[in-house]
């Protein structure tokens, strides 16, 4: 972690963080004339020298390190871009707003701002540390699948299925992340027995492909309730493996009715299309 002065672009003694290299009238109308954007896609080219990229605009999500400190109307905090690898260090300024004051170490935030150039500081162990420099326009707090696994692709479905027991399934969406697929659902039992979804055997079929759910360790997403009584409804999301976005698909939702003795009904069953 760098240290508090570095934060805010300076030090005193030789202690904190000094911006280094550049001309920066010479950086700005490089950039008035050849704007660009940089975003998780492509963060690893300005991380290897954000001198050469100062000014140019961020579209960011990331990981606090420690929560914000500031100075008069000035806050000022470090994020992993890459939350997953820890790596891609970020030096985030931003006015002392209630919401950017409010942040807390591993919270997870998308930054919109302008590159300022590269930072170096000391670490709590005296070794050096040197971060991309972004003064924000905009912080707001997201959720952590936003910062760790982003939707890359949407596939709307809205169709439901319902058994010849009485137990519906609605597939509202499909989310396509670099890791994972996500369907959200809508499930009900209007039935005269207990049903309970079951994720183990729930699927996705794409091609000879058969792509499980999973829980990832690094987010969460609220999942329907497993157990559903009649009359009861319960919404959320079933993390599956990765699925390629460009491909037709089946989602395959297996569940039981009455009991773990009771025969297994047919799974209920959605055809999907990029």
């Amino acid at each position: 972690m760098l240290l508090a002065p570095a934060l805010f672009g300076g030090g005193e003694g030789g202690q904190g963080a000094q911006r280094t290299g550049g001309s920066p009238s010479a950086q700005e109308a490089q950039y008035a004339s050849a704007p660009e954007t940089f975003t998780r896609q492509n963060y690893g080219v300005l991380a290897a020298n954000p001198e050469e990229h100062e000014g140019a605009e961020v579209d960011i999500t990331g990981q606090l390190l420690d929560g914000p400190e500031n100075q008069g109307d000035v806050a000022a905090f470090q994020m992993f871009v890459d939350p997953v690898h820890s790596e891609w260090n970020t030096l985030v300024r931003a006015e002392a707003r209630p919401l950017v004051l409010g942040l807390r170490s591993d919270d997870y935030v998308r930054v919109h701002g302008t590159v300022a150039g590269e930072f170096e500081g000391e670490n709590a162990f005296g070794g050096t540390v040197t971060a991309v420099g972004v003064d924000a326009d905009e912080v707001e707090r997201v959720e952590a699948v936003e910062a760790i696994d982003p939707t890359q692709k949407t596939v709307m479905v809205r169709q439901s299925r319902t058994s010849p027991e009485g137990f519906s399934v609605t597939l509202e969406r499909l989310e396509f992340g670099r890791k994972h697929t996500r369907a959200f659902v809508v499930v009900r039992n209007n039935g005269q027995k207990g049903a309970r979804l079951d994720l183990d055997r729930s699927k996705i079929v794409q091609g000879g492909d058969r792509i499980g759910q999973t829980d990832p360790y690094d987010y969460n997403l609220p999942k329907p309730k497993p157990g559903i009584k009649p009359g009861e409804q319960s919404e959320g999301a079933i993390i599956f493996r990765h699925a390629d976005p460009s491909e037709a698909l089946q989602v395959s939702f297996a569940w039981e009715s009455g009991g773990y003795l009771a025969k297994t009904p047919a799974p209920i069953v959605f055809e999907a299309s990029p």
